[in-house]
């Protein structure tokens, strides 16, 4: 019950377990700083993009490969790592939302790139995605500020709606 509180809330759910140290139970809900409305029903089927531009951002290619980002209307640029995602920005590409894995191997860190992102394209949106979190998006159990995550494994009707949801944030400024 925990677990599917945490997804349809947008966030993570973690349990820790070590014998003889016990066991640690996070829930990670992302944070808004907007007043309190009305919850929307969630749309029901697949929610499919607009055509936008997405810089996918994997390291695993076989995940890159099951993204299906572009079989939901979206067009695609990949990137292997964070490095190779930031060359694409500063060379010019200027995608609607950034969707990476949290944990990159290289020099340059997600969270880094995602940050440059939004110097060099005002109004990108950002979504994270991973297996687990790190310190690198939640900091004393909670997601930094503006942070946009989906736990893997998702469906692809789930990671339809994020991609929908966190794009249409971010073209109204929410």
């Amino acid at each position: 019950m925990v677990f599917g509180f945490a997804k349809q809330s947008g966030g993570h759910f973690q349990l820790y377990s070590e014998p003889g140290r016990g066991t640690t139970a996070r829930i990670y809900i992302p944070r808004t700083l907007a007043a309190a409305r009305a919850a929307l029903a969630a749309p029901s089927g697949v929610v499919m993009g607009g055509g936008e531009l997405v810089l996918l951002v994997e390291d695993d290619e076989a995940v890159r490969a099951a993204a299906a980002v572009r079989g939901l209307g979206y067009a695609v640029e990949e990137a292997a790592d964070a490095a190779a995602g930031l060359a694409l920005l500063q060379g010019g590409l200027r995608p609607a939302l950034l969707f990476t894995d949290v944990v990159m191997p290289g020099p340059v860190t997600s969270r880094t790139m995602a940050e440059q992102a939004r110097t060099l394209v005002p109004g990108i949106a950002v979504l994270f995605t991973s297996g687990y979190t790190q310190n690198s998006i939640v900091h004393g159990g909670e997601l930094d500020p503006g942070v946009n995550l989906i736990s893997k494994p998702w469906d692809i009707g789930d990671l339809a709606r994020r991609l929908r949801a966190v794009l249409d944030a971010a073209r109204t400024g929410g």
